[in-house]
């Protein structure tokens, strides 16, 4: 992470913004020597925010717990069960 004045920022803007959507590169925006803003790629922010989602889900430590324990015993889904089993399509390569 970088930090920067907004005077800087203001001036290279867009050279900025392609860095941050391009290497994940994130950007502390300061007034007056005080950080009050990020600057960060849309796809990094997306992945924050799913973080958030699924680390705020009641119960999850458990549910993750349990499904690592049923791995490691062999009785649990692979991805290919799974997206039968919800009609979920093959991923694309991606």
């Amino acid at each position: 992470m970088q930090t920067l004045p907004i005077s800087t920022v203001k001036s290279k803007l867009s050279e900025l913004v392609d860095t941050a959507e391009n290497t994940h590169e994130e950007y502390a925006i300061t007034v007056n020597g005080a950080p009050v803003a990020m600057l960060v790629g849309m796809s990094e922010w997306e992945s924050l925010h799913e973080q958030i989602f699924w680390l705020s889900q009641p119960d999850i430590v458990d549910d993750v717990a349990r499904a690592r324990a049923e791995i490691a015993a062999g009785s649990g889904l692979n991805e290919e069960e799974i997206r039968a089993r919800f009609g979920a399509p093959k991923r694309t390569g991606r």
